[in-house]
């Protein structure tokens, strides 16, 4: 298997292992221990280690989310809790996931071995999200490692997949729209009205095989 079909091949798997955690039930009840709901959680835990900044930098590493939305719950959750605690707050949750959902997996050692490896040598420049999640500590336990290396991965691809998309020619509410039609565009809050998605796709689709390609 050469690199751009394992690219191919790995896609859905690292989407899903690297960010299931975000959206499960008990990172949302860490979240509310700091009085933060699941935007709240989400924006602050998972921006954090830009550290503390202008909503404006954390917006532009939510390229898919409308600004105005990011800004707002940026600005309203580091009241509650410091950008330094919510890395930390974010990484334990990340941490958990892995210890409820990856104990008892099949290869768990190998797959983090060669997973570090990929992110431990990809270039920083690949996405701010990327370069500041790599650079936290990771814990001693496989599982809670396993699962935040999984999600540093799926911080590169996404980080790749941006510039993907910029060199297509896409701009980010386009992009949404071409991938989720204007349900999605309405969802991550950009304002309407929307331009018609259909032509989109097929830079679109041109985006996603140079997303393989570099990754």
């Amino acid at each position: 298997m050469n690199p751009t079909d394992f690219s191919r091949a790995t896609d859905e798997a690292i989407g899903y292992l690297g960010g299931a955690f975000m959206v499960d039930d008990h990172t949302n009840a860490i979240g509310e221990e700091y009085g933060l709901d699941f935007a709240g959680f989400y924006g602050l835990g998972r921006g954090s280690v830009l550290g503390d900044t202008h909503p404006q930098v954390v917006a532009a590493a939510y390229p898919f989310i409308a600004p105005e939305l990011v800004e707002a719950i940026w600005a309203g959750a580091i009241d509650k809790l410091a950008p330094h605690d919510a890395t930390a707050a974010y990484a334990r949750a990340c941490q958990q996931w892995g210890h409820r959902n990856l104990t008892g997996f099949e290869g768990l050692e190998r797959l983090t071995e060669l997973t570090s490896k990929i992110v431990d040598n990809a270039g920083g420049y690949w996405g701010a999200l990327f370069a500041g999640w790599r650079e936290v500590a990771l814990p001693d336990d496989l599982e809670g490692r396993a699962a935040q290396v999984l999600h540093v991965l799926r911080e590169l691809r996404g980080g790749v997949h941006v510039m993907a998309l910029l060199a297509a020619g896409l701009q980010p509410l386009e992009a949404v729209l071409a991938s989720d039609g204007p349900e999605g565009a309405a969802q991550y809050f950009w304002p309407e009205p929307y331009p018609d998605p259909s032509q989109f796709r097929v830079a679109q689709d041109a985006a996603v095989e140079t997303t393989h390609e570099l990754f």
